[in-house]
């Protein structure tokens, strides 16, 4: 696993048509009932994955059968295997540099974080809603999010303002099928395919409001519902905004969604 520091700070998060001289304005495919309104956010460090978790740290973790870091014994988790289920969807690719999909909130959360986390003794977690936002915005290395919006060109996209430099979605020009991660370019905090390619799914998801708050990466489901990010694949660009929200029950499963890991400062 590689990790990137995302700096903490205070950004504007989200996404309003309404006003072109204020924060995040985006004339275009905002869903108000979602991503507004916009809100000033505090985010302490934390680190998260330079790529999206791949079939090959899937299947190591589910299967591992030897001493954890606490030196008790585990054993290999009995399941059908996703990566049978997942080659026979929509242009999915099958390899250890692929990222994982077909798995569910609840899959990650109930098996194989904590899995990984007595593999290796941290504390590795998903990401939530607020922090995967601020890190496919580039953090305070972007100068647009480092300024509250004063300064500097915001990127609908993470990364550019052009989806085909960053990520993989429907164009109509090339084949829509999953790749490897770090095929594109990276944001300016270095991370790969926060647009396009997989959606990921989030810690949480929670509704919108103009009060100003630290994020704390809580587990709170608005609606019985958890966020995912990011768009894929087999979606158009406009699934790939950075402010885009969709959000589906804890025991979806598609093949088009995986994730990435987060763990914070304290956990290194």
């Amino acid at each position: 696993m590689k990790w990137v520091l995302v700096e903490g700070g205070t950004y504007m998060m989200g996404a309003q048509d309404a006003d072109p001289n204020s924060p995040n304005y985006e004339a275009n495919d905002v869903y108000a009932y979602y991503e507004s309104p916009v809100r000033k956010v505090t985010i302490p460090s934390f680190y998260i994955g330079k790529y999206e978790v791949t079939q090959d740290l899937w299947d190591f973790v589910m299967h591992y059968d030897g001493l954890a870091a606490d030196g008790s014994k585990m054993e290999m988790v009995e399941e059908t295997s996703l990566l049978d289920v997942m080659k026979d969807a929509q242009n999915v690719k099958i390899g250890a540099n692929y990222p994982i999909g077909n798995v569910s909130h609840d899959d990650i959360v109930k098996f194989f974080i904590p899995r990984l986390n007595k593999i290796t003794g941290k504390s590795y977690r998903l990401p939530s809603e607020a922090e995967w936002e601020y890190a496919a915005r580039g953090g305070m290395k972007d100068e647009y999010t480092a300024s509250l919006g004063v300064k500097g060109e915001m990127k609908i996209y993470s990364g550019s303002n052009n989806p085909s430099e960053i990520g993989w979605y429907v164009d109509g020009a090339t084949k829509s099928e999953m790749h490897e991660g770090g095929e594109k370019s990276p944001n300016a905090l270095g991370i790969y395919d926060m647009s396009g390619n997989m959606f990921e799914w989030c810690r949480g998801f929670s509704e919108y409001t103009e009060a100003e708050f630290t994020d704390n990466a809580d587990d709170t489901q608005w609606l019985g519902m958890v966020g995912v990010r990011g768009g894929a694949y087999i979606y158009a660009e406009s699934y790939m905004r950075i402010a885009k929200r969709t959000a589906y029950t804890p025991n979806t499963k598609y093949f088009f969604i995986g994730f990435r890991l987060a763990h914070s400062v304290v956990s290194e």
